[in-house]
């Protein structure tokens, strides 16, 4: 079938520029490996608890990004979290003075991306294995099932090190080189109820100097009253990136010492574990998209814009804006 625009990847950012896009009247259509939306804005049900364990809030200093999803804050979906979180470091916690709001959803993070995939046709569960030009106006995508799909404008929204090995081939030295140099840390997390819910002296707790955590959430902090205690830890990105290859027995068992070590706490069964293989961006690209006119090819993502959600949805937005200012040939 043939579409005015395919988006590789329903990350947020390939969400909110096939969004954009369809609002102007585009035929789009947006293809992703996963079995759901969202990218790292997910949520996993773990026995009756939900819990985020891949991007733990976002920021709202945009005011489109605020007016576009005001749905959910006159809901009470998302809700102002917190204004900052502690710092341990050397073995002790302190307090730090409030700052920006970071919010959270009620019933997870996977709110968001949900929310911005309204209306629009998505295929999951299938990968892109291969894309073609066909002359100089069409892309062919081919996919893991068989099916192939044709469209006039090609986006992606990929890590580097995914998108170059399916489109680096249509791209000029100088922007494969930039595309490159561009690295993303990994990040493996640990999530799951806990015995007792831990004093921190916020909702959340930031490590300094920690060789093992990163960041631990009180994940039912962010859930409507009465729900178990829960954590969800993320490891530190040095020793990620040293054990990105280490059984998921082994990651789960060094994290659960720390916690008893550090905070007395304990899983009550055995918790989940997944691995970011693509988690941080240490660089950016330095510009909100990338954008070739003369092939109808792009690119968005946090890797773009400097990570966070909010950047993410707003390459998003750039790159459908390039787009639709490019006329067809």
């Amino acid at each position: 079938m043939t579409y005015d625009i395919i988006m590789i990847g329903a990350g947020v950012a390939g969400l909110a520029a096939a969004s954009e896009l369809q609002s102007q009247g585009k035929k789009v259509l947006v293809i992703d490996k996963g079995r759901g939306v969202g990218g790292r804005m997910a949520t996993r049900r773990v026995g009756p608890l939900r819990m985020d364990h891949g991007a733990q809030f976002i920021t709202l200093r945009d005011s489109r990004f605020e007016s576009k999803i005001a749905p959910l804050l006159t809901s009470g979906e998302l809700f102002p979290w917190s204004h900052g979180f502690p710092l341990w470091r050397d073995g002790s916690i302190s307090p730090r003075p409030d700052g920006h709001p970071r919010f959270a959803l009620r019933s997870g993070m996977s709110a968001l991306p949900k929310f911005l995939a309204q209306g629009l046709e998505i295929l999951l569960g299938d990968a892109a294995t291969a894309v073609s030009r066909e002359g100089v106006d069409e892309w062919q995508v081919e996919l893991a099932g068989g099916a192939r799909h044709c469209a006039k404008t090609l986006l992606i929204n990929m890590p580097p090190a995914q998108l170059l090995p399916l489109v680096g081939d249509f791209l000029d030295v100088e922007t494969r080189q930039k595309i490159s140099v561009i690295e993303m840390d990994p990040t493996w997390v640990v999530f799951g109820e806990v015995d007792q819910d831990p004093d921190f002296g916020g909702v959340a707790l930031e490590f300094e100097g920690h060789p093992v955590l990163r960041f631990i959430a009180r994940d039912h902090t962010r859930r409507s009253p009465g729900h178990s205690p829960a954590l969800v830890v993320h490891c530190h990105e040095r020793w990620s990136r040293e054990n990105l290859e280490a059984t998921a027995t082994t990651v789960v068992s060094i994290v659960s010492q720390e916690l008893e070590r550090l905070f007395q706490v304990r899983f009550k069964s055995e918790p989940e574990v997944h691995r970011w293989k693509f988690a941080t961006p240490l660089t950016s690209l330095g510009e909100l998209c990338l954008w070739s006119p003369e092939l109808r090819l792009g690119a968005c993502g946090d890797w773009c814009a400097g990570g966070r959600v909010e950047g993410a949805v707003l390459s998003g937005w750039e790159l459908a804006k390039k787009a639709l200012c490019t006329p067809l040939l």
